[in-house]
């Protein structure tokens, strides 16, 4: 698939700013990333399945390329390469874009799921006895890691975010007095 994609043709590119990592891994800057895509043919692996497995010989997909242009790459980092599978039809630059863009909302959910678990509530480590108090405290787990996740989200873009997203007008209001 690899090779199949690097002699497929550009079909476009967009500009993508990346945001430093806390960890000193990735550098911020803005990159262009070539866009490429095509109709592949997965093959069934030979191996693991019963002879008589009703499953087709191969699967038809789209696979679409988002690599970053080597020109803006930083000394000792590797490029952004997301090759990405899909069964949602990629005819157009537009149609591959789209998918582009909705797995690059899947880091938002990671983000989400992070806070949640290990990294922020550690609901998992919960010991709630009943599966209805477990459904509320998830639930209520839930709306905090998707406010904790609003606010460092909105610290971390240079756009302004209306507060109104996390915070009700009673909210602010006692936030700006603290604030001050």
């Amino acid at each position: 698939m690899y090779e199949t994609l690097a002699q497929t043709d550009l079909s476009g590119q967009y500009l993508l700013k990346v945001r430093a990592n806390r960890k000193g891994k990735r550098q911020g800057r803005e990159t262009e990333i070539e866009i490429r895509y095509r109709k592949v043919k997965i093959k069934k692996p030979n191996r693991g399945l019963k002879k008589d497995n009703p499953l087709p010989d191969y699967v038809e997909l789209y696979a679409v390329e988002a690599k970053e242009k080597q020109a803006h790459v930083p000394a000792g980092e590797k490029p952004i390469c997301w090759r990405l599978l899909t069964t949602h039809s990629v005819n157009t630059l537009e149609n591959a874009q789209q998918i582009i863009s909705w797995y690059a909302m899947r880091w938002q959910i990671e983000l989400l799921f992070g806070t949640l678990k290990s990294k922020g509530l550690n609901m998992e480590a919960s010991e709630v006895e009943s599966g209805k108090g477990l459904k509320n405290l998830c639930l209520i787990g839930l709306q905090i890691a998707l406010k904790i996740n609003q606010l460092s989200q909105g610290r971390e873009n240079e756009s302004e975010r209306s507060a109104g997203i996390s915070f009700t007008q009673k909210q602010i209001v006692v936030l700006k007095a603290v604030v001050n």
